[in-house]
C-alpha cells in the first residue's frame, strides 16, 4: 500500500490577498462612489495618526509579495514614508508580523498500513517585529497525511486590531476523494482570542441575493437542481472599493456534487457552491471602519493596481513604534 502512496505533503503558506478578494473590487456588488481626498487635502488626515496598510497587486498574474505601507503627512501633503514585504499590523504600540507556521503530521493510516510518509499542516501567529514574542492564531490541526492532501491558512482582511483568517486542511480518511476542513477565524488581537461575528450580522437581504445567484450559477446536474435550504454563513471579509469605502461581505454556501464544487467562484471545501455577496448592514463592532483614515483612501486612490487588505493605525496621540522606523525602507512602488 505505501509504495502506491508516495511520501507527498502538499501544503500552502498564504499569507496575500485571497483571490476572491480581488474578485470582489470588480463585482457588481461595489458601492457608491465617495470623495477621494487630495495629497492636498490635509485637514482630516492630520488629525488621524500614522496608518500602516498592506496591499497586493490587481493583475492577471498577481503579485505574491505582499507588502505593508506606512502612510503619513510630510511637507504639507499625505505620502508613503516606507514599505516592509508581507503583512504588518499595529496594536498599542506594537507592530506584529502575520507569520504562517507548520508542524510535522504522521501519515495516514488506512487498514492497518499507513498511506503516506510525514507531511505538513499551517497555521499562523503574530511575531513581533522587535522581539521573538508571538501570539498563536491559528494553530496547525492535527491531521494525517496523504498524497494531494492539502493546508493552507489566508489572511482574508484586517481592521485594526481584527484578524479576518480563513484556514483549510484536507483529510484522506481512506475514502476516494477525502475531505476538506475549512475554517473561518474573527482574532481579536486585543484579547488574543477569536471573536464571533457570524452570529451577529444582519444577512436577510444578503441570503436572498445568494440564494438568487446560486439558483442560477452553473453547477449541479440534470436531474438535481441546487438545493438551497442548507444555504449557510460560512465566511466575512472586509473589501475596500475604488472609492476607498469599507463594505463587510459573506460568504453563503450550500451543497454541491463532488464533481461540481468549483462551479461558483467562492468555494467552501468540497462537496459546496457558493457566493460572496454584501452584509445587510455593519455589526457594531465594524461600524467606525466603515470610512477609513483619508490616508487610506488617498493610497487607494493613488495606487489602483493594488488592492488593499486591511489597515491599522497608531493610537491617538502616540508616534509610529521605533521597530517600524528600523524596519520599513523607503519605496515610491
Amino acid at each position: 500500500m505505501s509504495a502506491r502512496w508516495p511520501a507527498v505533503a502538499a501544503f500552502v503558506l498564504t499569507a496575500s490577498v485571497a483571490a476572491l478578494v480581488l474578485w470582489l473590487r470588480r463585482s457588481k456588488h461595489d458601492p457608491p462612489p465617495l470623495p477621494i481626498p487630495s495629497a492636498s487635502s490635509t485637514a482630516e488626515a492630520s488629525a488621524s495618526p500614522d496608518v500602516l496598510v498592506w496591499a497586493g497587486q490587481v493583475d492577471d498574474q498577481p503579485d505574491e509579495s505582499v507588502r505593508t505601507y506606512w502612510l503619513s503627512i510630510a511637507d504639507g501633503g499625505l505620502r508613503v514614508v516606507g514599505a516592509h514585504q508581507g503583512v504588518v499590523v499595529l496594536h498599542q504600540g506594537r507592530a506584529w508580523r502575520w507569520t504562517p507556521t507548520e508542524k510535522q503530521v504522521e501519515p495516514c493510516v488506512c487498514d492497518g498500513a499507513p498511506v503516506a510518509g510525514k507531511g505538513s499542516s499551517v497555521g499562523a501567529d503574530l511575531v513581533s517585529i522587535d522581539s521573538a514574542e508571538r501570539v498563536t492564531v491559528i494553530p496547525p490541526p492535527d491531521i494525517c497525511n496523504a498524497e494531494g492532501m492539502t493546508s493552507s491558512v489566508t489572511l482574508l482582511g484586517s481592521l485594526g486590531p481584527l484578524l479576518f483568517v480563513r484556514s483549510d486542511h484536507s483529510e484522506y480518511g481512506c475514502g476516494a476523494h477525502g475531505f476538506s476542513v475549512p475554517r473561518f477565524v474573527v482574532f481579536d488581537i486585543a484579547t488574543a482570542t477569536p471573536v464571533d461575528l457570524l452570529r451577529s450580522v444582519e444577512v436577510t437581504q444578503a441570503r436572498r441575493i445568494a440564494e438568487r445567484e446560486l439558483a442560477t450559477a452553473d453547477g449541479g446536474t440534470p436531474d438535481q437542481p441546487p438545493g438551497l435550504a442548507d444555504l449557510e454563513l460560512v465566511t466575512l471579509q472586509p473589501v475596500f472599493g475604488n472609492d476607498g469605502r469599507m463594505s463587510l461581505h459573506g460568504g453563503f454556501k450550500t451543497w454541491a456534487c463532488h464533481a461540481c464544487t468549483g462551479a461558483t467562484r467562492f468555494v467552501w471545501g468540497q462537496y459546496s457552491r457558493g457566493v460572496l455577496v454584501p452584509v445587510d448592514e455593519l455589526p457594531k463592532a465594524l461600524i467606525s471602519f466603515e470610512l477609513p483614515p483619508a490616508q487610506v483612501r488617498w493610497f487607494i486612490a493613488a495606487r489602483p493596481r493594488l488592492v488593499v487588505g486591511g489597515y491599522s493605525s497608531v493610537a491617538s496621540g502616540e508616534t509610529m513604534p521605533a521597530a517600524v522606523n528600523k524596519t520599513f525602507q523607503e519605496t515610491t512602488r
